[in-house]
């Protein structure tokens, strides 16, 4: 982030790419109350802030708030609050309300990053995936799904909008793909989808739900549910975007073949469109990538996807491990019995070319890992 802060009286003139703004250092009102330590009792936690954060970190950017009224407290309350599982990869521990946040709290945001990301620099490259030519093993690769999200940049992130922002975010964006996109298709707020179609298309991947995650519910993210939110789901339901739910917007391009190259190059044409119809540019830094409120999801904010049978090397005791070291992920699918397994990318800040040839080689490995079965 090409950023300068500049402090004096405490205040803080933010400059940079999200627009100039005010950062004001809150001496607070209960002055009585200084005497008493404010840092948080972190024992027992196990997520990334709790290792990272020192007393006298905290204690220097603890008056500070951003121009969207955000302050450290409410970045790391959901981290303060979930103390995090031992087993297993850790939680970040704190998120943030606007991308002034990354630049305000930078010492307390930066280590936590880089626990969860080894690379910490990335190239957009999504404009070259609109001519991306990959079809995988029809006979293993039953779908594949490619999805990103996106922020405005005039905008704080979700859990610092507020109820004018939002609506205001949902005009803007149903007006853009209205006006933008190649293929016709309907906008409707969440409020007027009938609950049997809401299970149908998520029984097609179309998802759509209130998020349901702790850190989510604490940090605002699903403040006034359902209150200008909505889906565009195109005619023939290979493109939608979802709005305002723990984003700005959330595309994604449906492919129900093994055709990843198609998916691919629908959302990097679409996303593309989008943008240039709106009055604002996406958040983006190289520093950070696709900036969003949740840290474990910088960088490109791609996620790949593709539904695979491999009834036989899912038994095998070492599939899990296998999907870690090719850099993927299992998510859930109604039918794993039968053997049949949603498999994902992991966030990145390699560039999106590299990101859709790595997760087409993870892909192919595990389709020859299964014909080796058989």
């Amino acid at each position: 982030m090409s950023s300068k802060t500049l402090r004096s009286r405490g205040i803080y003139l933010i400059i940079g790419c999200a627009g100039a703004g005010l950062a004001y250092r809150n001496k607070g009102s209960h002055s009585k109350d200084a005497k008493w330590p404010d840092f948080p009792n972190l024992e027992d936690h196990h997520n990334i802030l709790a290792k990272t954060m020192s007393k006298a970190t905290y204690d220097s950017y603890k008056r500070i708030t951003t121009p969207s009224g955000f302050t450290l407290d409410k970045c790391i309350q959901a981290g303060v609050d979930l103390k995090g599982s031992p087993l297993g990869k850790k939680d970040a521990g704190i998120i943030a309300g606007d991308v002034e946040c990354y630049e305000l709290f930078r010492d307390v945001f930066d280590q936590v990053i880089d626990g969860i990301f080894k690379r910490r620099e990335h190239k957009k490259s999504l404009v070259s995936c609109e001519d991306i030519n990959i079809i995988l093993d029809k006979h293993i690769v039953k779908e594949v799904t490619a999805r990103c999200y996106r922020n405005i940049s005039e905008f704080p992130f979700t859990p610092a909008c507020s109820r004018a922002q939002r609506r205001h975010i949902e005009q803007l964006v149903s007006k853009s793909i209205s006006q933008s996109l190649p293929t016709p298709g309907d906008y409707r707020p969440v409020a007027g989808i009938p609950q049997e179609d809401s299970v149908a298309l998520s029984k097609k991947g179309i998802v759509f739900n209130k998020p349901s995650s702790e850190q989510d519910k604490i940090s605002g993210v699903t403040r006034d549910w359902p209150d200008s939110r909505g889906l565009y789901l195109s005619g023939n339901k290979q493109f939608s975007v979802w709005v305002n739910g723990r984003h700005h917007m959330e595309l994604a391009s449906y492919e129900r073949s093994s055709d990843l190259g198609k998916a691919i190059s629908r959302l990097a044409t679409n996303v593309n469109l989008i943008e240039a119809d709106l009055p604002s540019k996406f958040h983006w830094t190289s520093q950070h990538g696709f900036a969003g409120h949740d840290v474990s999801e910088l960088g490109t904010a791609l996620t790949l996807e593709a539904v695979v049978h491999i009834p036989r090397l899912c038994t095998d005791y070492a599939f899990l491990r296998k999907l870690t070291d090719l850099g993927l992920r299992p998510l859930t699918h109604p039918q794993e019995e039968q053997g049949y397994w949603r498999i994902a990318t992991q966030p990145t800040f390699e560039t999106e070319a590299d990101q859709v040839n790595q997760f087409a080689k993870g892909i192919q490995a595990l389709v020859d890992a299964e014909k080796e079965l058989r």
